[in-house]
């Protein structure tokens, strides 16, 4: 499922493939605009004085309200085309349900422009919400000013359904007062697109218009804030027996919050705006354009104004060959290593290291004709404050010393760096740059920026995730979410956990007190770290099933499903954990850490209390590096320092790591190694007669 409030990037996607305008479907948008914002400010205003509250700030002077054109026609062919399905949730109010809504309206009116679809929207909600103020709540008016014929409407709408009280519920004041809120966030927040569009400004700044604009996603928030503000409409306006689920408003109320901000911030820089400011959003816009990526690159690298001088890189080799920045498109990936010169402290990181691997086993690795592999390249990027730009040559060659001695040829920015305000703020703000080095994952040839964080996917899966873009990173996160990939594990909150990406530790075992034992050193990681959930499946069950047995089937099944290959092709970190976990049914104490659906680690009761015992010293990682990655970094290292080597003395006791492969089918792997030690296994065979 796609969750609107999750996955900005795919929606983007989604709602641009729905957008094909055509000049014939056409019409007056700010003439509707101005009639739907007199309709819907009005009807604002009764719901308050409902609420008792302060209404004055909306004039009900009809020489005040801004008028449509003359000879405005309203499209009454797209209000009835989108009214069939801005009330098709009634069933299902949820986020999702929502979004895809929100593509049908999309899809239906691909021709209009992006403000004509979020205005045709709104008109057709401003109707029914202008009834609901008007009908519905015309009994709870403290003025009662309504006359005859509209009480009597309001009797044909269905007004009792909040029952006959002289004053409204409580429950249904608090909705109401949240469905205002959002109503009101939503013609603010199409106010400010609206001015954004049409800015009143000198023309000195009019060539800046193009790169601050509204987004596409902008105005697809504006159709998902009118469908779950219909939503709560009809959930409001619908009797006990019939009514649909009930639907939390507050999610869409701080999206339209965040957004109106973030648009008023663009509408202040486009009329008063700082060079800086401008400088930001000009690389904001850039950054979304696929045909524009190279400019995007020159302007955040500071280049030149003069667009006859082209930026420049030099190929790191000892005669340091310069070449243009678009000979880069060549490449299928680019890894950009942005950090500071200045800051010799990456030696002593493990991002040195990390370079040091993809230069020796990615970059330089030959294909079978001996000819050595140029699909992928580094590109290191300075980064240095603009007070310090005199210093940037001497400092750029030193580090390049650096790498150099270390055996990784980077590419590099000639003679530019990032240095200016602008630059820094969009790096800080948008690729979360604060000191330590950042890797960014460019496709050049596509115009794609793939990954912003590619050091982090490189610590938590290593070189597996190579090339580190978006499909390597969905390929890893499938082969990862084996516990719920075929077969879903659901029990209580568990659904929820995994939807919002929680940390998950779901532990067993044979011993009674593990259990205990290991939520107690769970609670300390989520009181002073990051709230981490957990779940005992010797516990737990789902729907009077116990939630052990479910467990161990689903493992069973991937372990038989994994199992059908008649030989090793490869022995991956997924197959590594699966193997593992399976290896651990009859232990006294296991554990599996989730990130949402993904499972970061495997381990032993043995190797979680090892971990712990060195937790003061990498709960300090957990900022810059994650939870994920630190408590996986420490594990690893005490899991194999303990499985180092099979013993004969293991054997005696009995400590060997037994994996039980049950086959109907009589299919074996011919070959498999330990998931604890890397050794390989022993293989017997026993038959079971039926």
């Amino acid at each position: 499922k796609t969750s609107p409030f999750k996955s900005e990037e795919t929606i983007a996607e989604q709602i641009k493939a729905t957008h094909t305008p055509d000049p014939k479907d056409s019409f007056e948008v700010n003439s509707l605009f101005t009639i739907v914002v007199n309709i819907l400010n009005r009807s604002t205003q009764i719901v308050d004085k409902v609420l008792n509250k302060d209404a004055s700030n909306i004039s009900e002077n009809e020489h005040m309200l801004n008028k449509p054109e003359k000879d405005f026609t309203v499209p009454i062919r797209f209000l009835k085309i989108i009214g069939c399905e801005l009330y098709s949730c009634k069933v299902d109010p949820g986020a999702e349900k929502a979004h895809k809504t929100a593509l049908k309206i999309l899809e239906k009116l691909k021709k209009c422009s992006w403000k004509a679809k979020a205005v045709l929207t709104l008109a057709v909600f401003a109707k029914e919400f202008s009834d609901f103020s008007q009908f519905h709540l015309v009994e709870f008016d403290p003025e009662n000013t309504q006359d005859q014929l509209t009480k009597s409407l309001a009797i044909l709408k269905g007004s009792p359904i909040f029952g006959k009280t002289s004053e409204l519920p409580k429950e249904h004041k608090t909705a109401v007062e949240e469905l205002n809120k959002l109503v009101k966030g939503t013609i603010k927040m199409m106010e400010t697109i609206n001015e954004l569009e049409n800015p009143s400004i000198d023309n000195k700044r009019k060539e800046i218009t193009d790169f601050i604009h509204p987004e596409e996603v902008d105005y697809y928030w504006v159709i998902m804030a009118v469908i779950a503000c219909a939503n709560k409409v009809t959930i409001l306006t619908t009797s006990d027996e019939d009514k649909p689920p009930e639907h939390d408003l507050y999610p869409y109320d701080e999206k339209v919050q965040n957004l109106c901000t973030n648009l008023s911030k663009k509408l202040e820089a486009l009329k008063t705006g700082t060079e800086e400011e401008v400088h930001y959003y000009k690389l904001l816009k850039l950054s979304k354009c696929p045909t524009r990526v190279v400019e995007f690159l020159e302007l955040l690298f500071d280049g030149p104004h003069d667009s006859a001088i082209r930026v420049q890189l030099i190929d790191g080799s000892d005669s340091d060959n310069t070449f243009e920045i678009d000979e880069l498109k060549k490449k299928k990936k680019l890894l950009f290593v942005f950090s500071r010169p200045e800051r010799k402290d990456i030696s002593k990181t493990d991002i040195l290291d990390i370079m040091k691997r993809i230069q020796s086993e990615k970059i330089k690795k030959t294909n079978k004709d001996g000819v050595e592999d140029e699909h992928y390249a580094i590109v290191w990027v300075p980064i240095a404050d603009e007070n310090r730009s005199d210093q940037l040559h001497t400092l750029r060659k030193e580090f390049e010393t650096m790498l150099r001695s270390n055996e990784i040829q980077c590419y590099t920015v000639n003679n530019f760096a990032v240095s200016k305000k602008g630059s820094l703020k969009f790096l800080k703000e948008n690729w979360h740059f604060e000191t330590t080095p950042i890797g960014v994952v460019m496709d050049l040839a596509q115009g794609k920026i793939e990954n912003v964080d590619a050091f982090y996917t490189a610590r938590l899966w290593g070189l597996d995730a190579f090339p580190f873009d978006k499909e390597s990173l969905e390929i890893k996160r499938r082969e990862m979410s084996f516990l719920f990939r075929d077969c879903p594990l659901q029990s209580g909150d568990l659904a929820n956990w995994v939807q919002n990406n929680e940390y998950i530790i779901f532990h067993g075992g044979t011993d009674q007190y593990w259990g205990k034992e290991i939520e107690e050193k769970v609670n300390l990681i989520s009181k002073e770290v990051v709230k981490i959930e957990h779940l005992d499946v010797n516990q737990e069950n789902v729907v009077e099933v116990k939630f052990k047995n479910l467990f161990w089937n689903v493992v069973n099944d991937l372990i038989s499903t994994e199992r059908r290959q008649e030989q090793v092709v490869q022995y991956d970190f997924a197959k590594q954990q699966l193997e593992r976990l399976s290896s651990f049914k009859q232990a006294r104490g296991w554990f599996v850490l989730n990130k949402g659906p993904t499972t970061v680690v495997v381990g032993s009761r043995e190797t979680f209390l090892k971990v712990m015992e060195k937790f003061d010293e990498w709960k300090k990682t957990v900022q810059e590096r994650t939870l994920e990655v630190a408590f996986k970094e420490n594990h690893e290292k005490i899991f194999y320092s303990l499985n180092d080597v099979v013993t004969s003395s293991k054997k005696e006791s009995g400590e060997l790591c037994i994996i039980e492969y049950p086959t109907a089918d009589g299919k074996l792997r011919i070959k498999m190694d330990c998931p604890k030690c890397q050794h390989a296994m022993e293989r017997n065979i026993s038959v079971t007669y039926k």
